[in-house]
């Protein structure tokens, strides 16, 4: 790679290439330093001016209680509030932790998936009590 500046060719190997090279990266730098102050400057007065916000929120105020009181009442899954609301499930468990409750585990009976680590489904994706594998020690449920 070389450098050609006005007609005169400048090898970066000699003294002189060297020199212009490393002068033009700290111009560089320089100019890359100048912008994130200015960045930075910009976003502290819009803050103090309250216009700098985040993400705008997937769900409203009212559409956020609603989903924790489905998930208070127990029969809906996360991931079926996830689908009902069409958010992520990590949007359900944030309204629910936001809203004081902690994630609760539902019990055994109810028809959820869970990691099968018995000889037959070595890490199979199966539903409780459902064909195939029997509810025993060899579940590990979804987080545990």
């Amino acid at each position: 790679m070389k450098l050609n500046i006005g007609g005169s060719v400048h090898d970066p190997n000699d003294p002189i290439g060297r020199l212009l090279f490393n002068v033009l990266a700290m111009i560089a730098e320089f100019e890359s330093d100048l912008i994130r102050m200015r960045t930075r400057d910009g976003m502290k007065v819009a803050k103090a001016r309250g216009r700098l916000r985040g993400k705008a929120p997937k769900l409203s105020g009212a559409q956020e209680t609603h989903l924790v009181g489905l998930y208070r009442d127990g029969k809906h899954t996360t991931a079926d509030l996830a689908e009902l609301f069409s958010v992520g499930r990590s949007t359900v468990y944030r309204a629910v932790q936001r809203a004081g409750l902690g994630l609760v585990t539902a019990p055994l009976s109810a028809p959820h998936m869970v990691t099968c680590h018995g000889p037959d489904h070595t890490g199979s994706r199966l539903k409780v009590g459902g064909p195939g594998c029997p509810r025993s020690s060899r579940f590990s449920r979804p987080g545990s």
